[in-house]
């Protein structure tokens, strides 16, 4: 599977993230999407890791998404 990530900064609080997944064996065709995202300015921006170790499960099982600090 081939991934293709591209992001673009619209302007100051806007940012768009295209993507494009392509596998032959997996896929009739490839999947493309645009995702578009807002800064805010009360949001607190981080680091995210895949392993989702920035999170308090015991919030997440409960419903909620809070996050370590």
């Amino acid at each position: 599977m081939k991934v293709t990530e591209r992001f673009r900064r619209i302007d100051r609080d806007h940012l768009e993230l295209d993507i494009k997944m392509d596998d032959p064996k997996a896929l009739a065709k490839p999947w493309e999407g645009t995702f578009y995202y807002e800064n805010r300015p009360n949001w607190e921006l981080g680091e995210i890791s895949c392993s989702g170790d920035y999170l308090d499960w015991t919030q997440v099982e409960k419903g909620g998404r809070e996050y370590k600090r």
